[in-house]
């Protein structure tokens, strides 16, 4: 185990090596308090241990703010993309390390060694990746589709798994990253009239609720400059030859296919 933290006041940087497992919390909590108003990195050694620190570390300091951002669970170009619920976590951690509103006090962010090694997008990017909607909103359709085919989600006829919409009317499902859930917005003309809970399975309704939050689901944003980009680069470097690849007609056509994060 090794633990690094920045801070000018504390020598600049902390490393504890080879400490028993359970003594490294206290360590992170005795920072936490000695500068409770800046952030704290721990890099934890696996995927695993990411997990264990946070809820050790939420044991021992209840009142602190636990970010987590673990690495992708699938090797490098093998066309399958990372769970849904990894990139959930990733995402809302960027989001919220971007946004002017988040305040640093007595929060630690929590990675492993993999995930450090993997390039994110660009701050820009990531300060504005949700939408949150209500009851009694406007739903401005043509907007709300672009933003679903922009961040990930794909439109099919029955929505299941987390990432999947539909449009049946004045029917929307869906299922957005990081709920047990998919929801189901009944419109009423343009306005969000209810937003209810529903069993993927059954497609029953359990539930219903006021508010919402759309998040991406993804961290290739499928913009025309990012697609443009790629096709630019992919051509130079496999040749013409090598167009007909489902995955680079899926991303020049500004639609997610499985694995497109590689590339």
């Amino acid at each position: 185990m090794a633990f690094l933290t920045s801070y000018p006041s504390l020598n600049s940087r902390i490393i504890v090596n080879g400490a028993p497992e359970g003594l490294d919390v206290f360590a992170i909590a005795d920072l936490l308090n000695l500068s409770p108003e800046k952030p704290l990195l721990h890099i934890a050694r696996d995927e695993a241990r990411i997990s264990e620190i946070a809820n050790m570390l939420q044991f021992v300091l209840p009142e602190v703010e636990i970010l987590t951002f673990p690495a992708w669970d699938c090797l490098p170009y093998d066309r399958v993309s990372p769970q849904a619920d990894i990139i959930t976590q990733r995402m809302n951690t960027l989001e919220k390390l971007a946004s002017p509103s988040w305040t640093a006090k007595k929060s630690c962010i929590i990675t492993s060694v993999t995930s450090l090694l993997q390039r994110i997008p660009p701050r820009t990017i990531t300060a504005n990746l949700s939408l949150n909607f209500k009851t009694g909103d406007i739903l401005e359709l043509t907007h709300f589709k672009k933003f679903l085919s922009t961040n990930g989600y794909v439109r099919i006829d029955t929505v299941r798994e987390a990432g999947e919409y539909s449009i049946r009317g004045g029917i929307i499902d869906i299922y957005p990253g990081g709920e047990e859930f998919p929801l189901r917005l009944d419109l009423f003309g343009d306005v969000i009239e209810s937003i209810k809970v529903f069993d993927p399975l059954s497609q029953r309704t359990i539930d219903s609720v006021t508010d919402f939050k759309l998040q991406s689901m993804g961290e290739i944003i499928l913009t025309p400059q990012v697609i443009d980009h790629f096709r630019r680069h992919y051509r130079h470097t496999f040749g013409a030859g090598s167009i007909s690849d489902p995955i680079y007609e899926a991303i020049i056509n500004g639609t997610k296919h499985k694995g497109m994060e590689h590339w």
